[in-house]
């Protein structure tokens, strides 16, 4: 039987490979196979954790991509999992301090794939040689009262390890330094282990382990961390994540708070899920099947055929944003009592912190933080929830002290357990949303707690610990990290009961994540994210009031363009302009979002709305040199959305919005230039209402019907499942701005003269509600325009307003027609000719070509080059050599 045994497990020992760095960071070593990963469902979200193994090291940073993840943590410590898109992420490790740069201690990369979409990045080594193991992790779904444990070697000096039961048998044997084991399945207990070098017995253990409570539905890995030389002894984590569950689950956590100080075995449904529960310990939120459910307790270790101790029928609800913390508490007579408490996992922004308030006494006791009452307190069920800023807090109530740090994104349950006269505080930690940027900021600040509102419309979704579980699986959310350091001999400790000594006020960390930003906007406005950085670029999302992002990116502008504008010609390459510092109304940063739905959106916003951390530091005002210092992104590269089907509000209350006050009946004109002489590209009726961009001044002609205003503005009127772009004298407009009429000054001033155009949308424009039935000077198409991916478009110009373009069926002025498109229409590119003078468009549903004399390119809005599409006829490449000799069509 045990050599059935042996061999079954020794086929799950996987070498992973450790990435060897030297502080100079060269590259050591890299090989090996990947660790054991369930098949998922594919996704664009991974998650990684971090444990500080390096003996004798400084506490560390950690960031990830530039971005800060771990703050301060300490050797024997770790992280939650923190939610990071797939793809290559940079990992460094420095040595911590207030403003984050710390000197390098390590870096290298980790690679979160569909495959391996959750690592565990493991600092260890020596402080000569300090290394990163990075091992993927299993957290698919379990079967109902399995529990999953894997371990990792990460003990320099030692030889190969074997773990053992206390009966002397191998559960794991030949484990190497920088090595892992690739997990396997068991029931739910709580066992004695013995970690000793390979082939060795029990009598000369490195570490010695009474028991190590594995709960169900609970993945574990079990890092062995020290020294066998040297002066810091060897010692184990015992981390823990809740595995994905079945989606109809319902999240619970349990809470031991009894008051004889027994641990105890809970039993749900009959089946043992929770063992050797000690007195002050919490579980992670487990997922458990919804509906009637019986929990039994019995004394840790009883065999489930002992009665019960104690009995209830709960009722789990599995609805979205509900969990429930099971409080188990006893009076002096040992009676025993399960009471269940609302949790709340709703939605969270990444850079709040929520916390639950729970008196399991009865007596309603009133929590502080830093001395102050937790803002907008709301109750949940019996329990009352708040959110505060990231930061280190002192707690008390009921007389019992405590001190707690909060990081963004997590949920916290304080528990009160015991009596009026015998407190205990229990304090458990979920991540929600935590992701790099969401540890509470190096810096301190010494206000009290303010409100950052716990249901922020920006906050993600309660995540999956493994965000790409198959489709059945339940999201959950990121486990608390339970880590406990042992010496040789010692049982594993447990959580301490809260010090009664008074402890000094602590500083409460304020500041935002590094380069991050709030949006602060008025609490009825939005702030649009869009695919380009320009105003008139297509809009991805909205942002409320208060929405937190994570800044990935900067482009400045170019210096404005003073005089008459000049255009080239088409084809032309215009030479890249230098940087110009200017405000900050006119910078825009690349971020990203996390939806309310999980998604995340990335794209382009106005720093001018964006109240801005850039490693760790709060910026103010037109700080254009700190922001200078971003990472600059080039103008062509385009947002996107992945997983959400969020869209922009239906207005953008945060923008410029005119009235057009002409007589009734009269219409306005749009214009392509700000010019009374220019081409009218559409009308707008009195009292619609357009969406102001920019504006520029233009010198008065006295002359009869002259404008009075010198003001001319570029608006964009959504009409018919397009928008046209123009230009309006202001003796047509009334602007307002935030609800209040605008001030001189306001609106931005146009650096260029964009000429106007039609752009049709791939899905409907957002309708202003005061527009009336608009009388457009061009016919616009009533089928949807579905442009290639690059966003190309092409409108029609140039032509007589009674006249039509010929679609032809070959680049030739002779070939045959296929349809006849109005001026203004807007047309799905496909690509040009060799001469570039003519190009491939779809219209109405069949592809043809066009003259480039009688359109406009455009991309995303922004002019584009004829020059720069693909050749799609297999004719050579000779743009630029001829001149394109079409005739005018609509005739013949």
């Amino acid at each position: 039987m045990i050599e059935r045994f042996v061999t079954r497990f020794q086929n799950h020992i996987v070498r992973i490979p450790v990435l060897v760095l030297a502080i100079s960071l060269a590259l050591v070593a890299f090989g090996g196979a990947a660790a054991r990963v369930t098949a998922q469902a594919a996704t664009t979200t991974g998650q990684i954790r971090f444990v500080h193994a390096l003996p004798g090291g400084p506490a560390v940073d950690i960031l990830v991509d530039g971005t800060l993840a771990a703050h301060a943590l300490d050797y024997g410590a770790a992280t939650r999992y923190l939610n990071v898109p797939l793809g290559d992420h940079a990992i460094s490790v420095q040595q911590s301090t207030t403003d984050n740069s710390g000197k390098v201690l390590l870096s290298t990369k980790a690679s979160l794939t569909a495959a391996n979409p959750a690592l565990l990045v493991v600092v260890e080594g020596t402080l000569d040689t300090p290394e990163a193991g990075v091992f993927p992790q299993d957290l698919s779904p379990l079967a109902a009262g399995k529990t999953r444990l894997t371990a990792v070697h990460a003990i320099k000096d030692a030889p190969a390890i074997d773990v053992l039961r206390p009966d002397g048998s191998p559960l794991i044997e030949g484990l190497k330094y920088g090595d892992a084991f690739g997990g396997f399945d068991t029931t739910a207990g709580a066992p004695g282990l013995a970690i000793v070098a390979s082939g060795g017995d029990i009598k000369g253990a490195l570490i010695q382990i009474d028991s190590v409570s594995l709960n169900a539905g609970t993945q574990y890995v079990l890092v062995m961390l020290g020294t066998v030389s040297g002066s810091v002894k060897p010692s184990y984590l015992l981390l823990s994540a809740p595995t994905a569950g079945a989606a109809d689950n319902a999240l619970v956590r349990f809470v031991n708070g009894v008051n004889n100080g027994k641990a105890i075995d809970v039993y749900v449904n009959g089946q043992l899920i929770v063992p050797d529960l000690a007195v002050g310990d919490a579980t992670e939120h487990l997922s458990l099947p919804t509906g009637s459910t019986t929990v039994e307790l019995r004394s840790s270790g009883d065999p489930n055929t002992a009665p019960a101790i104690a009995k209830s029928d709960l009722s789990l609800d599995s609805s979205k944003n509900k969990a429930q913390t099971v409080v188990i508490s006893s009076d002096n007579t040992s009676k025993y009592s399960i009471t269940a408490f609302a949790d709340d996992v709703s939605t969270l922004s990444p850079t709040s912190a929520r916390v639950v308030l729970i008196d399991a006494t009865g007596s309603n006791s009133a929590f502080t933080f830093n001395g102050a009452a937790v803002p907008a307190l709301k109750s949940v069920g019996e329990a009352k929830s708040g959110a505060l800023p990231p930061g280190k807090y002192d707690v008390v109530v009921a007389g019992v002290k405590s001190t707690v740090t909060l990081d963004g994104g997590t949920l916290t349950d304080l528990v009160l357990l015991g009596s009026s006269d015998s407190p205990r505080l229990v304090i458990a930690t979920t991540g929600l949303s935590e992701q790099p940027g969401s540890v509470a900021g190096a810096a301190t600040a010494t206000a009290a707690p303010t409100e950052t509102p716990s249901q922020a419309p920006t906050s993600a979704e309660t995540v999956a610990p493994n965000a790409a579980a198959t489709s059945a699986a339940q999201t959950m959310p990121t486990a608390t990290t339970a880590a406990a350091t042992l010496k040789p001999g010692t049982k594993p400790s447990r959580t301490p009961a809260p010090s009664a000594t008074a402890h000094p006020p602590a500083a409460t960390a304020t500041l935002l994540p590094p380069n991050g930003g709030v949006v602060r906007v008025d609490s009825t406005a939005h702030l649009t994210i869009r695919e380009y950085p320009s105003a008139t670029a297509n809009a991805l999302a909205s942002l409320p009031s208060q929405a937190s992002v994570i800044i990935l990116g900067i482009n400045l502008p170019t210096p404005p363009i003073t005089g008459t504008p000049t255009f080239a010609p088409t084809g032309v390459k215009l030479p890249t302009p230098t940087i110009a510092a200017t405000t900050r109304g006119d910078i825009w940063l690349y971020v990203s979002w996390v939806a309310p739905d999980g998604g995340t959106v990335t794209g382009w916003v106005l720093s001018q709305y964006l109240d801005i951390t850039i490693r760790g530091v709060l910026t103010g005002g037109d700080n254009v040199a700190v922001l200078e210092t971003l990472r600059q992104i080039p103008d062509t590269t385009a947002g996107a959305k992945t997983n959400t089907n969020v869209t922009p509000v239906m207005i953008d209350l945060n923008a410029f919005i005119g009235t057009i006050n002409t007589n009734p009946g009269v219409n306005a004109n749009i214009r392509r230039t700000p010019n009374l002489k220019s081409e009218a590209i559409s009308r707008i009726p009195s009292g619609a209402t357009v969406f102001v961009l920019s504006t520029t001044s233009v010198p008065i002609t006295p002359a009869v019907g002259a404008p009075s205003s010198p003001a001319w503005y570029f608006v964009r009127y959504d009409v018919d499942g397009a928008s046209v772009f123009g230009w309006i004298s202001g003796d047509f407009l009334t602007i307002i701005h935030r609800n209040k009429p605008i001030q001189p000054g306001d609106v931005p001033t146009a650096t260029t003269i964009t000429v106007g155009y039609i752009q049709a949308n791939t899905t409907a424009a957002p309708v202003a509600p005061a527009a009336a039935t608009a009388l457009p000077a061009v016919q616009t198409v009533s089928a949807v325009v579905t442009p290639l991916a690059n966003g190309l478009l092409a409108t029609v110009v140039n032509l007589d307003p009674s006249a039509n373009l010929q679609l032809r069926n070959q680049p030739s002025i002779t070939a045959l027609s296929l349809a006849r498109i109005p001026l203004g229409t807007p047309l799905a590119v496909l690509g040009r000719n060799g001469a570039g003078n003519w190009v491939e468009v779809q219209y109405q549903g069949q592809n043809g070509w066009v003259a480039t004399g009688y359109i406009v390119l455009t991309k995303s809005g922004r002019p584009a080059l004829v020059g720069d599409l693909p050749i799609v006829n297999g004719e050579p490449n000779s743009f630029g050599t001829g001149t394109p000799t079409a005739t005018p069509t609509g005739v013949g």
